[in-house]
């Protein structure tokens, strides 16, 4: 299960995966499946504190904002990171979504 208090949650477009962050630092990330309640990964190689998450419209690919001005993009099913986006300045990302179509962030 989630180590310490669960503090941002993001449920996939279909509602079939969940996505949350717990732990004092929020840097447990973990990946459930809603239909079972089982945990399917940990999503690791954390370098600072998540403070929003957000899934892509096919399911394929979570978008987390941290507390050191980044965004990361993760595959879901490798459990990887694939992207680090810069470019936002002097303050924690506190909101990620995706466009309707999963082109834009």
């Amino acid at each position: 299960g989630a180590t310490g208090s669960v503090t941002f949650l993001a449920f996939s477009w279909d509602g079939l995966k969940l996505v949350s962050a717990s732990g004092s630092r929020h840097e447990y990330v973990q990946l459930w499946d809603t239909m079972s309640g089982s945990c399917l990964s940990t999503l690791r190689h954390h370098t600072g504190k998540v403070v929003s998450i957000a899934f892509s419209p096919n399911g394929l690919q979570i978008a987390m904002g941290y507390r050191d001005s980044s965004i990361r993009l993760w595959d879901v099913m490798s459990g990887t990171p694939i992207a680090v986006l810069a470019g936002h300045k002097h303050s924690a990302v506190q909101c990620v979504a995706f466009s309707p179509d999963g082109l834009q962030l």
